[in-house]
């Protein structure tokens, strides 16, 4: 059976939904959300984090997040986008101007 889904996802790719998620060897995400290769689009980065964007819409830093973003909404055309937080150690818990990278006690 997995022979025959990899030729198939080997011809494209059709997700419907767009993953967000901190790079955390611990968690498998199509173990965790339950899908086949080829559900999920998945974008992992250390503290899940999109850089925001301007008012013009283009990013403000790092822009491969955005272009991931970019392609699973307007090229493959994913319907749900999820955002996926460890709670209490992910950056998305963070009050807005802290940086993600200081922590309680830092005075730097």
């Amino acid at each position: 059976m997995a022979r025959e889904t990899f030729a198939r996802l080997a011809l494209g790719q059709n997700p419907d939904v767009l993953f967000i998620a901190c790079s955390d060897s611990r968690v498998a995400i199509n173990v965790f959300a339950s899908t086949e290769p080829g559900d999920l689009f998945v974008v992992r980065n250390p503290g899940n984090i999109v850089s925001p964007a301007a008012a013009d819409g283009f990013s403000v830093a790092d822009e491969s997040e955005a272009a991931a973003i970019e392609f699973a909404v307007g090229m493959l055309k994913v319907r749900d986008i999820i955002a996926l937080s460890w709670i209490p150690l992910s950056v998305l818990t963070l009050p807005m101007g802290t940086s993600p990278f200081s922590f309680p006690g830092d005075r730097g």
